[in-house]
């Protein structure tokens, strides 16, 4: 974009024109809260259907056009807001994980307040999906190591339910939050890979959980 403006400033007909990403229309049809009583903000788990069958990979950007509440020809007006993608394509869906942020003045953020609070089900949301090379999937079976805290447990999700598929069980999970008995996102998952030896190895931190 940046260029593509250099260019008409300086008069250079040679650099590529540069256009408005293509977004989908995709449906939100599931909200649900993963953290009710936690000491943190609220984080829920979302699912997005899209309009036609759509491939991504386990590692891959959803890049969401937020809207302003009540005004419904904002759309291209306003930053895209990106998420890691907590899903894999044979989910049907895009699942993100989003914590509600929250401004000093009290307000919700512009992208986790639109997905997490003012889009209802139902509601159909800009959707754009990015492919991000440097975090997908190795292509041979070699040990995993996934660390991540909070919300950032969303795109090991989707890795650990890829490797899951393909019977690859050297992973190794890093986790950790406030409390285990809120703020264990994603816990049935998590346990059941444990049990089943997707997950070879599993260490959780809880910081509030103890003294120090």
């Amino acid at each position: 974009h940046w260029q593509h403006h250099l260019g008409v400033l300086s008069g250079h007909t040679e650099l590529a024109d540069w256009h408005q990403a293509d977004y989908e229309t995709w449906t939100l049809s599931e909200r649900r809260l993963l953290n009710p009583d936690s000491l943190g903000n609220p984080v829920y788990l979302l699912r997005l259907i899209p309009p036609q069958e759509s491939q991504w990979q386990a590692g891959d950007i959803a890049e969401i056009l937020p809207r302003r509440p009540g005004i419904i020809d904002a759309t291209n007006t306003l930053p895209h807001r990106e998420y890691s993608i907590a899903s894999i394509p044979q989910d049907g869906a895009v699942e993100l994980i989003v914590r509600q942020m929250q401004q000093a003045d009290g307000s919700l953020g512009l992208g986790s307040g639109w997905l997490t609070h003012y889009a209802d089900h139902g509601s159909k949301i800009e959707l754009r999906l990015r492919s991000n090379r440097s975090f997908h999937p190795p292509s041979k079976d070699c040990p995993l190591i996934l660390i991540g805290n909070g919300t950032g447990i969303a795109g090991l999700r989707a890795h650990l339910k890829h490797r899951a598929q393909l019977g690859q069980t050297q992973n190794w999970l890093i986790f950790g939050e406030r409390q285990r008995a809120h703020d264990f996102f994603c816990q049935t998952e998590v346990e059941q890979w444990q049990a089943t030896g997707i997950l070879s190895q599993l260490n959780l931190a809880f910081s509030r959980d103890q003294a120090q």
